[in-house]
C-alpha cells in the first residue's frame, strides 16, 4: 500500500464517523409533535408482589375541559377503558391489577377527543 492509498483509507472511516456523529439522537416517542404527552408506570405492590399498581401521569399542554379517552393494556388485555374530562390541563389514571406469572407488558393510550392527538407508553413488569 503506497501512502496515498492509505491516506485514502483513513479519510474515509472518519469522514464516516463525523457522519454518524452529528446525526440526530433517535428519540423515544414519535416524531409527530402532540398536544398531550403521558407517563406510563407500573410496580410490583403487596407482600409478595401479588399485585401491579399502574399509574398513567397526563399532561394536556394547556387544554383544559377537554374529553380523553383512555386505554391500558395489559399483556393485550384492556384493564382500563375511560373517558375523562380533564379540568386543569392534566391528570392521572391509576389501577391496581394482578401480576400475572412471567413478565407483564402494560401498554397505555390517550386520545384527546376534540384533536385527535394521541400518545403512547408502555412498561415491562418482571
Amino acid at each position: 500500500m503506497n501512502r496515498k492509498s492509505l491516506a485514502i483509507g483513513m479519510i474515509i472511516p472518519l469522514a464516516a464517523a463525523s457522519a454518524v456523529a452529528t446525526a440526530p439522537a433517535a428519540s423515544a416517542h414519535s416524531h409527530h409533535r402532540s398536544s398531550i404527552s403521558c407517563d406510563l408506570d407500573a410496580y410490583k405492590v403487596g407482600r409478595h408482589g401479588h399485585d401491579i399498581k399502574v399509574v398513567l401521569d397526563v399532561d394536556s399542554k394547556g387544554y383544559q375541559g377537554r374529553e380523553f379517552k383512555v386505554r391500558i393494556w395489559q399483556n393485550g388485555d384492556t384493564i382500563v377503558h375511560r373517558t375523562v374530562w380533564d379540568r386543569d390541563g392534566d391528570f392521572t389514571v391509576r389501577k391496581v391489577t394482578d401480576n400475572e406469572r412471567g413478565t407483564d407488558y402494560l401498554k397505555a393510550t390517550v386520545k384527546n377527543l376534540r384533536t385527535g392527538d394521541t400518545c403512547t407508553d408502555w412498561v415491562r413488569v418482571r
